[in-house]
């Protein structure tokens, strides 16, 4: 069973008395996190995914001839990331506590916390699968005669997983330095 306590993402920090804390860049304001509040941030942490998930479904709708589009499908993902945003900045984060004078400690980013929280192997393994799957995407297009557009969205997936590899296999390459080094 997953570890439910896990909090990784960007803006995630700790405070002097080592709550989680999650830092607003936009209104430079801490929010403590406690256990309740894990299982809704990890939701809202992936709310950039949601627009994209509506864009492909609305554009696949298209191809049965619903007359939605490039346009349809743009609005729909559009007003679903407005609608994200506003539950996140309006109604989820009025809920937590506020920490007005917060500072992150900038020795305590995202790529440390994934080093700290997971194993060596598995950032190396996840790091080298999300660069191959970015390269079976690229060989996916080839096979299939993608059209221009295809072509775009294929080449923008495969530049966000292989960024997502490398990511991974940076926070392996924290932890091993941290491992030589302590």
């Amino acid at each position: 069973m997953a570890n439910q306590d896990k909090i990784i993402g960007f803006n995630i920090y700790k405070d002097k008395k080592r709550r989680d804390v999650y830092y607003d860049v936009f209104t430079k304001q801490g929010y403590i996190i406690t256990k309740a509040d894990i299982n809704k941030l990890n939701f809202y942490q992936k709310r950039f995914i949601l627009p994209v998930i509506v864009f492909s479904l609305v554009y696949t709708l298209d191809l049965y001839n619903l007359n939605f589009g490039i346009v349809g499908a743009s609005a729909a993902a559009f007003i679903c990331f407005i609608c994200m945003e506003y539950f996140f900045h309006f109604r989820f984060l009025k809920t937590l506590v506020t920490l007005p004078n917060f500072v992150p400690d900038k020795d305590e980013g995202y790529f440390h916390q994934m080093a700290a929280k997971s194993p060596l192997t598995s950032l190396i393994i996840k790091g080298i699968l999300y660069i191959a799957l970015g390269a079976l995407l690229v060989v996916f297009g080839i096979q299939e005669n993608f059209q221009s557009f295809e072509w775009a969205i294929c080449i923008i997936i495969t530049v966000v997983v292989i960024i997502v590899g490398c990511s991974q296999l940076y926070a392996a390459y924290i932890k091993h330095s941290t491992k030589v080094v302590n």
